[in-house]
């Protein structure tokens, strides 16, 4: 895995051992990165459930001001912080080892770009969601990415959001969410 495009492209990075992170692949980051390019620039970034941080990573890469990186696992906490250092990104970068619904309810700040990509079997994506709202962590023009397996999750979204875009890339869902 690697960061496609900006300041660090072509940074390889480290990806957990074992079953419980599944990193984002490269056409579907591409992809994504495409879909959300207006957002990027001086945006503050929250990569929930970040596994390796590339996406994170990535959004600093191409322009954002600064990322919070959240997970539970403590060999994704040694990954992230090993890759934000090999991007030199540690200045703008805050990594934390604490489940996400618990970050989101202690949370006091604002994301302009939040990415929810939790592991498939857990269906976390309501209660992430609700807590995204619940303790308003999006800023108004905010979005949320949102990635899923199609044939494993049915993904149900508060109708406090519009779907912006939603894109399939074989079993992969993506869905692009704003508050309505």
């Amino acid at each position: 895995m690697r960061i496609i495009s900006g300041k660090v492209r072509g940074l390889k990075l480290k990806t957990p051992a074992g079953e419980d992170t599944r990193p984002t692949l490269d056409r579907v980051k591409e992809a994504v990165f495409s879909m959300i390019l207006p957002f990027i620039i001086d945006s503050k970034v929250l990569d929930l459930f970040a596994g390796s941080g590339a996406l994170g990573i990535e959004s600093l890469s191409r322009g954002a001001l600064s990322a919070v990186f959240v997970d539970s696992s403590a060999d994704a906490i040694d990954c992230i912080n090993s890759n934000v250092n090999s991007a030199r990104f540690g200045s703008v970068s805050l990594v934390k080892k604490v489940d996400s619904i618990s970050f989101l309810k202690e949370n006091k700040e604002c994301f302009d770009i939040i990415f929810l990509d939790p592991p498939y079997q857990k269906n976390m994506y309501t209660k992430s969601l609700e807590g995204i709202l619940t303790n308003n962590a999006l800023s108004n023009e905010g979005i949320v990415v949102v990635e899923y397996d199609n044939s494993l999750v049915e993904l149900t979204i508060p109708d406090e959001f519009i779907i912006l875009k939603e894109k399939k890339y074989g079993k992969v869902g993506i869905v692009i969410l704003k508050r309505g």
